[in-house]
């Protein structure tokens, strides 16, 4: 074959294959420019273009209680951060949600509980454990954590091993509500590395949790700030859960995204599902939305506040 024969076939193909590229793509030049990530169906973009109709203005001490909040020995949570609200998982859902008599979360973390309980049964594989801890239980159970250790290991290493086990009772997160320790019942697949994932139930929740708006914290490979010994679950709230699975990130490395961009757009097969918003906080914080559309705010305890507004009304 002639050296332009060959040419002209090379062209051809490479126009082909450029050509099945854009019609599988769902996005044009300007939003691939715009494109941050893109899994499944769902995709984050910057910016937001929104239509307004409402004000929302939240005062400090009602962003403190969101679901955002960074918390860890390098963040601990501020002097003037309230008392979550919160009740037993008993007392909302009885036993239809299988969990430690005493286990107290927020309520919104109870009916994603129930949700997902629905769907798909925990009960004989999985129990909720450890959830909502005041300051002054956090501080005695590092002490018992402590006394344990210290019958094993010499001081530092058990003050370390303690302080890793349980943090202190303003760097940890069930301070806050929001987190819960799985416990897995039954066989367990000792050697899997993400202790989540050693039996039937707890590899199904690690899979679809994000789906009632839970991420998993501490899981292995991902880079977070601190440690917790068990399964750790934490509540979010759908629109972040989904963009941290999207993207592939942490809540850290979400949060500075969230920094860094300022507006973004969370698409479901294509179309709004939900606009995230991240100013520096202040007393008071103020965000545009749609009339009606629910809004969801927190701090990060990193300085700033987050805002998801539904795009649908409701998420």
């Amino acid at each position: 074959m002639e050296k332009k024969e060959w040419t002209g076939l090379f062209l051809a193909c490479a126009s082909a294959l450029v050509g099945a590229a854009l019609l599988l793509c769902p996005f044009g030049s300007a939003e691939m420019d715009a494109l941050i990530a893109e899994k499944e169906g769902w995709a984050l973009v910057r910016g937001a273009e929104m239509e307004k109709g409402q004000t929302v203005t939240v005062a400090r001490q009602q962003y403190l209680q969101g679901a955002l909040m960074l918390v860890s020995p390098r963040h601990p949570l501020p002097e003037d951060y309230p008392a979550p609200d919160v009740r037993t998982v008993h007392a909302v859902a009885g036993n239809f949600v299988p969990a430690a008599r005493e286990t107290a979360l927020r309520a919104e973390v109870i009916y994603a509980l129930c949700r997902m309980q629905l769907d798909r049964s925990m009960l004989g594989q999985a129990a909720v454990g450890r959830g909502a801890v005041s300051y002054a239980q956090q501080e005695a159970q590092r002490k018992e954590a402590f006394a344990r250790y210290a019958q094993v290991y010499p001081l530092q290493e058990a003050v370390n091993k303690a302080a890793a086990a349980v943090p202190g009772g303003m760097e940890s997160e069930h301070r806050t509500g929001y987190a819960l320790d799985m416990e897995l019942q039954g066989a367990l697949a000792l050697k899997e590395e993400n202790p989540l994932y050693r039996n039937e139930a707890g590899a199904w929740i690690g899979e679809n949790m994000w789906r009632y708006g839970l991420i998993q914290r501490y899981a292995p490979g991902a880079w977070e700030e601190g440690s917790c010994e068990g399964i750790h679950l934490r509540y979010v709230g759908l629109a972040h859960a989904a963009a941290m699975r999207t993207l592939g990130v942490g809540l850290e490395d979400y949060l500075l995204l969230l920094h860094r961009e300022g507006e973004c757009t969370l698409l479901r097969d294509g179309k709004p599902y939900a606009y995230l918003f991240c100013v520096p906080e202040a007393a008071f914080v103020t965000f545009q939305a749609p009339q009606g559309a629910a809004i969801e705010v927190s701090g990060d305890n990193a300085g700033y506040v987050v805002a998801a507004v539904a795009a649908q009304r409701r998420f």
